[in-house]
This record gives C-alpha cells, structure tokens and sequence, in this order.
C-alpha cells in the first residue's frame, strides 16, 4: 500500500537528511568517548553533588570544552579579570540550567515520581526520571515541563528589573562584568523561547504533545507522532537558518532532536503496546475463572 503524501515527506525528512547528518555527529561523539576510554580514570559521568536525593553529574564529554571559557577570558584581556569572567561564564551557565532542570524535578516529586540524577551535557542538563513501563500522564507531564522555562522567565525579569541593561551589545566584550550580566540575562531569554519549540526532547515537545492530549483529545501515541511529525519538519528548517546565521551549535543539535523525536515515538508505541498486551492477559485470565 503506497504512503500518504505527508509520511513520504517525513520519510524523506528523517532517512535521507537527518538521519546521516545525526549519525555522522554520533559517530564523532563516539570517537571522542574512545578517546576518552583510554583514561579509565575518568568516569563516563562525572558525580558534582546531591540535592532533594538527586545527583548531578556532569557528562565527562563535556570537558572538553569547559577550558576554553577561562582561555578565552584570558586571551581577549590578559587579565586575572577576564580569565575570571570566562571562569565565571561557564558557572553560572551551568548554574541557571541545573535550577531549570530542579525546577523539573521538585514538580515531579510532588506527583511521587523518582528523580535520580540531573546529567549535564554540551547541550544543556537532562533530569532523569524513573516511570518503569508507566508513561505520564499529560496533565502532570504540563506541569512538570512548564516548570523549567517559567523559571527562565521569571529570573529574565528579574535580572533586567534590577540590572542595567546596555541600550547597545556592539562595545560590550564576552568576558567583562558587563558581558557576565548580558549574557546571564541572553541566557534566560533563549531558554525560555527555545523551549518553547514544539521539538522533542526538549520541554516545548512535551508541553505540545500535552496540548494534543488535552485540548485536542488525541491518543497518547497519535499526540506523539504529530509532535515527532512537527519535529521532523521544523528541524530541518531551524537547521537551515542556522547555519544562514552562523549559529553552528543550533545547527549541529537539530538533526540530532530529530532522531530523538523519532526515538520517543518509538519509545511511546512500544510502552503502549506493552500496556495493552498485559490489559488482555489480565481479561482474558479474568474470562478463565
């Protein structure tokens, strides 16, 4: 039977543009982890400390790029100053994303989901939770993915209501006080808006599968392949500016969002299905006795 015009064009989307695009990416993530397999010393996840039981542990990958922050402060001012401010760049970084990612978890908590680790990566922090074979339920799932980017908007509000904010970025260097403060306040912002984009695994992915699910009254699994659909679509096309842009990091994670909405959608219909296998056992050891 021959695909619907719209499944060929996700077809397309997903096994000959960012399938190879996302798997040439895993493949130099892999070469650097065997790189980094050479030193057993240095565990795949590094543990930093343990807040409401959970454990935050920063992904050994990412060390590789931590250094260039204090270098760079130093290379553009030679001073303890700037070195300090790229130190303190980096910090404050991963700072604001752990207290996004709590913001998560302390939601989550409150419905009695455990959250055992905050994993910190290149691309920002991913709180893991454990559900076993249970999928959320989507109006939990609003309210724990809401709570990360309303937490970027109200620090926004917060920095540029009690900071000065330069009517011009042009004379403004990275790695000052100045640049510290622009960028601290950038970050949120972006936090903010770029989780907003109805991508998985990124919160605007969830909170627009929750949409479907309450306002639009799809299945669980229907919600999730519109989203994944949307993904699929919307990446590329992000992808594209980016790189129009120069915004090489956004460009580099796209096709790798992609895969991962692909991921969660396959992930989904097989829970799902699990769940409707074991429904039917039960009935039918019910019609039994």
């Amino acid at each position: 039977m021959p695909l619907p015009p719209h499944h060929k064009l996700l077809y397309i989307l997903i096994f000959w543009i960012v399938k190879p695009i996302a798997q040439f990416l895993v493949k130099i993530i892999d070469g650097i982890e065997w790189v980094f397999k050479r030193f057993p010393s240095i565990p795949s996840r590094i543990d930093l400390f343990k807040l409401f039981g959970t454990q935050v542990q920063l992904q050994r990958f990412t060390l590789l790029y931590l250094w260039w922050f204090p270098y760079g402060g130093w290379s553009q001012g030679h001073t303890v100053k700037s070195t300090l401010c790229g130190l303190l760049y980096i910090v404050t970084t991963f700072a604001v994303i752990t207290m996004h990612e709590f913001c998560h978890i302390l939601v989550a908590k409150s419905y009695g989901i455990k959250t055992p680790s905050v994993l910190l990566n290149p691309f920002g922090g991913m709180a893991e939770m454990e559900m076993g074979h249970m999928l959320v339920p989507a109006r939990q799932e609003f309210y724990i993915t809401i709570a990360g980017p309303l937490f970027n908007a109200v620090l926004f509000f917060i920095l540029i209501t009690f900071w000065d904010v330069p009517e011009s970025i042009k004379d403004i260097q990275m790695f000052s006080w100045e640049g510290l403060k622009f960028s601290l306040i950038a970050l949120n912002l972006v936090m903010f808006v770029f989780n907003f984009l109805p991508i998985f695994p990124m919160d605007g992915g969830r909170i627009f599968r929750s949409f479907l699910i309450g306002g639009l009254k799809l299945s669980y699994v229907k919600a999730t392949q519109v989203t994944c659909w949307v993904a699929c679509v919307l990446g590329p096309c992000l992808a594209i500016w980016s790189i129009a842009t120069q915004r090489w990091v956004i460009a580099l994670i796209m096709p790798l969002m992609c895969l991962l909405a692909v991921s969660e959608y396959g992930r989904v219909k097989r829970l799902v299905a699990e769940h409707n296998a074991e429904v039917e056992r039960y009935n039918s050891t019910l019609n039994e006795t």
